[in-house]
C-alpha cells in the first residue's frame, strides 16, 4: 500500500489483480481528518499510460469528494500532478 498525505487529507492506494478478466486494478480510499470518505477503482487490461501509478484513481477521488473545498482540490491536483 502507498499512502499520499497533505495536511488532513490522506489517500491510501493499492494494486491488485483481477483473475476473472486477466487484467489488474488500482484501488484508492480517501480519508479526511482520519475519517473514511470514499473510494475509487480503475481497472486495466493492459498497461497504464499514467505518469505515475495510481494517478487516475487519485484524480477520481479528488473530483468526487463532497467535503473537500475547491481550494483543497486544487492544492491536491498541483501537489500530486492530477
Amino acid at each position: 500500500m502507498i499512502v499520499f498525505k497533505m495536511g488532513k487529507i490522506t489517500i491510501e492506494c493499492e494494486y491488485g489483480s483481477n483473475s476473472r478478466s486477466g487484467g489488474f486494478f488500482h484501488r484508492a480510499k480517501l480519508y479526511i481528518n482520519g475519517e473514511y470518505e470514499s473510494k475509487a477503482i480503475s481497472q486495466y487490461l493492459n498497461r497504464t499510460w499514467e505518469r505515475y501509478p495510481f494517478q487516475t484513481v487519485m484524480s477520481k477521488l479528488v473530483d468526487q469528494s463532497k467535503t473537500m473545498t475547491q481550494r483543497a482540490k486544487t492544492l491536491c491536483r498541483k501537489k500530486w500532478g492530477l
